[in-house]
């Protein structure tokens, strides 16, 4: 098992967390599992219903990767 580091890719994110998988097509997966929420950042952080923690997850609208440690 390799620790894979998550980050967003958005101005109010960036590293948000790690999973432990052994590839990184499973570590982008255990990642969206781990850290998905519903609903778009645009939308979100227009209604400034997004703040930390709630930065701190992949959304819809996000690109997100993951980097092993």
């Amino acid at each position: 098992m390799v620790e894979w580091w998550t980050f967003v890719h958005a101005p109010d994110a960036g590293y948000i967390g790690t999973v432990k998988e052994c590839t990184e097509e499973l570590a982008r997966l255990a990642a969206l599992s781990k850290y998905s929420k519903p609903g778009e950042r645009a939308v979100l952080a227009k209604r400034r219903q997004l703040r930390r923690p709630e930065s701190m997850h992949i959304y819809e609208d996000d690109d997100f990767e993951v980097r092993p440690e």
